[in-house]
């Protein structure tokens, strides 16, 4: 019995090998524009199923979870091409975390977040990538939600914390050299001093008091 010796094929050159990715690419977006529209337009109902996913496991072999993520993606590309100046598109994995962005605050500010992930990270980013940007911007989302008076408790508190690095930086011994830094730094007139220990006091009384509170009400929301 003889054997075929199977020869692997030569490298595609690097410019052919881009541009079928780019190809393909392409070929995949028009799948999920044609999923897209054939969901839209109840094609899986009338062709007897119950449901878009079993539709798709039966025409496709794809399972239920995949067939509606493609749909999610389809969204997400179809609004970032109407609101979106750049043409950088998505991947499948990308997409799928934009299209919560997409469900709750809708295209404008889909088209926004993408903008915002291709500056930071390229024409082409990880859906790692999305993720972090969409997280950080739920956070921020999150900090906006405080009232007015919340608000200036927060800016109080990080100035405090500002302050209180830059304390700590000024004060922290390395070497002989930074001990007699810290105690020319420290020789001021007894006015100065005497200002010094009272302001010293009011930032101590007041993080031993928020100390207080949170472990009283056991990091509870007022």
């Amino acid at each position: 019995m003889s054997v075929i010796e199977l020869r692997p094929r030569e490298p595609i050159e690097p410019e052919n090998a881009r541009a079928l990715t780019d190809s393909i690419k392409r070929d995949i977006e028009g799948l999920w524009h044609r999923l897209l529209g054939a969901y839209e337009q109840n094609v899986h109902l009338t062709l007897g199923y119950p449901s878009w996913g079993a539709y798709c496991k039966s025409e496709f072999g794809t399972g239920s979870s995949q067939a509606y993520r493609l749909l999610d993606a389809g969204r997400v590309a179809r609004a970032i091409e109407a609101h979106s100046p750049i043409g950088e598109r998505p991947n499948e994995g990308t997409a799928r975390e934009l299209s919560k962005v997409l469900r709750e605050e809708g295209e404008e500010a889909l088209a926004e977040v993408w903008e915002e992930i291709v500056d930071e990270h390229g024409p082409e980013p990880t859906a790692e990538k999305a993720r972090e940007v969409v997280e950080a911007r739920e956070t921020t989302k999150k900090k906006k939600k405080l009232t007015a008076q919340q608000q200036e408790f927060a800016n109080a508190l990080n100035a405090l914390e500002l302050g209180a690095e830059y304390v700590q930086a000024a004060l922290r011994w390395r070497s002989e050299g930074d001990k007699e830094r810290t105690r020319a730094l420290l020789a001021v007139d007894e006015e100065t001093r005497a200002e010094w220990v009272r302001q010293t006091g009011v930032i101590y009384g007041a993080g031993s008091q928020l100390r207080r509170y949170f472990r009283r009400e056991g990091g509870r929301q007022p």
